[in-house]
């Protein structure tokens, strides 16, 4: 029989383009044929790991993006990724998938790589959707906590449906006339409610998360595999393993609090002034990660040290309590190694990874960054045995081999239908 083709597509940054890198190295090491299209920022990830890969978004445009400070905003900043960066992609991602599917292809992609879709419309190629965390499901029943709509839960759920109605409309406004024009240029016929349903493959969605995490609401799509956590933070293009300087700090006294807003993030400043206010008031030593230095206080003490990037996985087994700003590959990293976290949310999926966090008893979550608020939190959950017990109970649930092996096997399956 031949060979599996996999072509897996995402548009993002790390935390989305990592999990997609790892199912391919997995994929591959199964025998498969593997390609990887994301941005070309990541190229040399995906050939340290010899992912065969094509470029989707040049690095300039990722980088011009990533540094603008409206992106992060927590109502405009989808409005303008869906302009600028997803909407644009859908021809190439359509062509790339055109250009290189067999009949043994499976595509693996992002809800928002709508090329993906239309590409499964009219090739009838196989399409898994992969899903990195809850907030991505259309829910009125259940719906995610993003910033802003916090009340949203707590309406009646009329009001919820008539509300998730109105936000479906004003997407297909701003989305589907460029996917229509696109799908009339290919014959095929215009699509309607893109994101509440469209988007999402009719076939296979994998949620690459817990049921224990957050559980499938009844709106969710049928068709729905979740699979648990996986992490894949030492594929990142740097050396997967601890630098001298890492291990010397680590070394040197108690275990550090890690502060980091994540790799994507420019705009950190504030972060990063809280944080070594917080740091100072508690007299804890830490670790800020962070790939902007710009973002740093001009001088650091000595109890603090800074380092570009440093897998978490290797990191945190060696670290009291992670802040972060709610990113759902971190989130993982903290929860596999069984330490509590703070999360300060900016946007998009992480205060709703911020929620759930508090809900399972791993931490807490501090929605406006505030140094003495910040260091009473870490003072009381550090010294909270019953929240360290808990840590260690969720982390022991965590295997990211069995999570990679059902991953895998949901995607091999979407070829027999």
């Amino acid at each position: 029989m031949d060979r599996l083709k996999i072509i897996l597509v995402t548009i993002g940054s790390a935390g989305d383009v990592l999990p997609m890198l790892g199912l391919a190295t997995a994929l591959k090491a199964r025998d498969a044929e593997v390609l990887l299209a994301a941005n070309g920022h990541f190229k040399g990830a995906a050939d340290k790991a010899g992912v065969a890969f094509q470029e989707i978004g040049s690095v300039e445009k990722f980088d011009d993006i990533a540094k603008k400070k409206e992106v992060w905003h927590p109502r405009k900043g989808m409005k303008m990724l869906l302009k600028d960066v997803y909407l644009p992609a859908v021809e190439q991602v359509y062509d790339l998938i055109k250009a290189n599917r067999n009949d043994r292809t499976v595509v693996v992609a992002s809800v928002l790589a709508f090329g993906a879709r239309i590409a499964h419309d009219k090739f009838k190629v196989p399409l898994v959707t992969l899903q990195l965390q809850p907030s991505v499901f259309w829910s009125p029943s259940r719906p995610a906590k993003f910033a802003g709509f916090g009340f949203v839960s707590r309406l009646p759920y009329s009001l919820r449906k008539a509300l998730f109605a109105l936000v479906d409309k004003l997407l297909d406004w701003q989305v589907a006339p460029h996917l229509n024009a696109f799908n009339r240029s290919v014959g095929l016929p215009p699509v309607r409610h893109v994101m509440s349903s469209w988007a999402v493959s009719p076939q296979t969605v994998v949620g690459l998360f817990p049921e224990w995490f957050a559980r499938p609401a009844s709106d969710w799509p049928a068709n729905t595999r979740l699979v648990g956590f996986a992490g894949f933070d030492r594929l990142f293009s740097y050396d997967a393993e601890l630098s001298a300087e890492a291990v010397e700090f680590l070394s040197a006294g108690k275990k550090p609090v890690v502060f980091t807003p994540g790799t994507a993030m420019h705009h950190a400043k504030r972060f990063f002034e809280v944080a070594l206010q917080a740091v100072q008031r508690t007299g804890r030593r830490a670790i800020f990660l962070t790939l902007h230095r710009e973002n740093l206080p001009p001088k650091l003490p000595d109890n603090v040290a800074h380092f570009d990037y440093i897998p978490l996985s290797l990191l945190l087994e060696r670290s009291a309590m992670i802040v972060h700003h709610g990113g759902i590959g971190t989130v993982t990293q903290g929860l596999a190694a069984g330490i509590p976290q703070i999360i300060t949310p900016f946007s998009f999926d992480q205060p709703d990874n911020a929620a759930r966090i508090e809900a399972v008893g791993a931490g807490g979550a501090l929605r406006r960054l505030d140094a003495k608020a910040l260091a009473d939190m870490m003072e009381l959950i550090l010294n909270d045995d019953n929240i360290k017990a808990r840590c260690a109970e969720l982390a022991a649930r965590i295997s990211f081999d069995e999570t990679i092996e059902a991953a895998c096997r949901a995607i091999e399956g979407a070829m027999r239908g």
